[in-house]
Parts: C-alpha cells; sequence; structure tokens
C-alpha cells in the first residue's frame, strides 16, 4: 500500500527534522489551496482557510512511518495538537498534518510558506 505524505515545515526537504521520514521518497511540491499558515514559534501550523500553502509530497517508506510521525505530531494528546487529514496533491490522495488547537493572532505567514517566515 502507497502512503503519501504532505509536509509544509520542519519535515520539508533540506530542513532539520526531515531524517524522521526514514527514507521516504520526494515526489514533488505543490500549493494546497484552502489553507493558512501560522508561525508559532519553533514550528509552523496548517489551518483551513483562505490562500495556499508550500507543501512537499513524499511516498513513505513504510505505513508504520505514519504511526512515528502521529506520535511526533500529539494526535493522540488529549486535547490533540495536530490532526491528520486526506488531501488531493499531485493529483492522488496524501495525509497531511493539520493543527487542531487555536493560533496567535499576527501570526500568520502570507505567503503559506514556512521557509519565507
Amino acid at each position: 500500500m502507497t502512503v503519501r505524505l504532505c509536509v509544509y515545515g520542519l519535515l520539508r526537504k533540506g530542513e532539520p527534522m526531515n531524517h524522521v521520514l526514514g527514507g521516504a521518497r520526494h515526489l514533488g511540491d505543490v500549493r494546497l489551496a484552502g489553507f493558512e499558515m501560522h508561525d508559532l514559534g519553533d514550528y509552523p501550523a496548517a489551518v483551513a482557510g483562505e490562500g495556499s500553502i508550500a507543501a512537499d509530497v513524499y511516498e513513505l517508506p513504510s505505513p508504520a512511518v505514519l504511526d512515528v510521525l502521529d506520535e511526533a505530531e500529539g494526535i493522540h494528546r488529549k486535547p490533540p495538537l495536530y490532526t491528520r487529514e486526506l488531501v488531493t496533491a499531485l493529483d492522488a490522495p496524501a495525509w497531511l498534518y493539520v493543527w487542531a488547537g487555536d493560533v496567535p493572532e499576527g501570526r500568520r505567514i502570507e505567503s503559506g510558506d514556512w521557509r519565507s517566515r
């Protein structure tokens, strides 16, 4: 089973946490409409909204990588930090971690690209 993932922050190609993807294959770069990006300080938060965000699309080497990422992204916490949602990227389904909490006022990244904050 092929598992694809869109990443927009520290997991992107060239970013410090990219190694966590465990040998995933980079498929390309996309802009995902219907989301906006916010700067939480040490990491970003994508939330539903106006605009689009820049993301990298990866094919994961194993579905088990999602278990590791789910733990890191706090989706099982009460309340969760992120939720994992299916989006369409490069004409196929891919998972995206979406921030589950409130975002701070005045911290929106207008370009939608974490790298240009």
